[in-house]
């Protein structure tokens, strides 16, 4: 399958992730949502998953 994930993690510790594209139609027209956590623990983990879809890239 594709990977969709929209993720941003910051500093590893804060994650931003969610529906939002970041373009200009998502600023204006479309209905989206964001998330962010600011959580070392929780990032942790997302930096985890990261490495593994990037560790199986082609």
């Amino acid at each position: 399958g594709q990977m969709h994930h929209k993720v941003m993690i910051v500093d590893e510790e804060i994650v931003i992730f969610g529906s939002y594209n970041f373009t200009n139609s998502a600023e204006t027209r479309n209905d989206e949502n964001l998330l962010v956590i600011y959580n070392e623990r929780i990032a942790a983990h997302f930096i985890a998953e990261f490495q593994r879809v990037y560790g199986q890239a082609k």
